[in-house]
C-alpha cells in the first residue's frame, strides 16, 4: 500500500523536522 510507505517516510521525517 502506498499509504504505508508514505506513513513510514513521513513518520521519521516529521520527527526529524520537529
Amino acid at each position: 500500500m502506498e499509504l504505508f510507505g508514505l506513513n513510514l517516510l513521513i513518520s521519521p521525517s516529521s520527527s526529524q523536522k520537529k
